[in-house]
């Protein structure tokens, strides 16, 4: 492989060299995805797509009823995230936090490997600057469009391009992460759960965003499932996701336009 500029392109490049004991030298190198590298192929991906009207059929019970569809629903919340599956007996919510379906929305780095839901919410009064919440009032916004919460235990910088970044306590001590990050922390979280559940391999996801996301909002949080481990990823606005799911299980009316 050869390594040219596009191929980097704000990626981390990691480089092996070895020498042998009959001074035979070989190499070997590494190229890690970032934050950076990741939003610039999604922005991409976006910036080639045909901007059509879209329109959803609603899906039957032959389609939700198939578990050979390695794709899942995410509903990725402001305080509680959840997500469903197919199974035989149609859409079932998986146990993502214990045996609750509802994962609320925080992240803590007081531990080697971050950690989120429940937990975090228990030892918020002791590691309270070690966590991280309201990631959907930041990601994908520009730093001065943010409303600074008093309340938020972690700190919210700007970096060169004016995008935010979150200071925390962890514990090593202090770090810097994008709001990206934060998402994928916790869908990497719901993948590995649901991935335990079903069994096999999840690298499909329809996660909803709420109506009012702008492009930005939305190429932020195709991002955070990227660096997840997702390697297709649908976007669903809130209200669409909703409609669909009320009429699974309805007749719809000839002629009914749904608004």
């Amino acid at each position: 492989m050869k390594i040219t500029p596009e191929l980097l392109n704000d990626r981390e490049l990691t480089f092996t060299l070895k020498i042998d004991e009959n001074f035979i030298v070989s190499y070997d190198f590494t190229v890690i995805e970032t934050v950076e590298s990741t939003q610039w192929r999604v922005k991409n991906f976006y910036a080639n797509q045909k901007k059509v009207d879209t329109t959803y059929d609603i899906p039957q019970k032959d389609f939700i009823n198939n578990l050979n569809i390695n794709a899942v629903g995410i509903d990725l919340g402001m305080t509680k995230s959840c997500v469903g599956v197919n199974r035989t007996n149609g859409i079932e919510l998986v146990a993502i936090d214990g045996s609750e379906r509802q994962l609320p929305s925080y992240v803590s780095f007081k531990e080697k490997d971050p950690i989120c839901g429940q937990l975090v919410i228990n030892q918020l009064e002791s590691y309270a600057k070690s966590t991280v919440f309201d990631i959907k009032r930041i990601i994908g916004r520009n730093f001065y469009e943010i409303q600074i919460n008093s309340g938020w235990p972690f700190e919210v910088i700007k970096n060169d391009m004016d995008k935010p970044q979150l200071r925390v306590q962890s514990y090593e001590g202090s770090i810097v992460r994008h709001p990206e990050e934060i998402s994928a922390i916790l869908l990497k979280h719901v993948k590995q759960k649901v991935e335990e559940f079903q069994g096999k391999i999840m690298d499909e996801a329809v996660i909803t965003v709420p109506a009012g996301y702008n492009e930005n909002q939305k190429i932020a949080t195709h991002v955070a499932a990227d660096l997840a481990g997702f390697k297709t990823v649908h976007l669903l606005a809130e209200p669409i996701a909703a409609s669909i799911a009320y009429f699974v299980d309805r007749p719809i009316p000839s002629n009914f336009n749904m608004l």
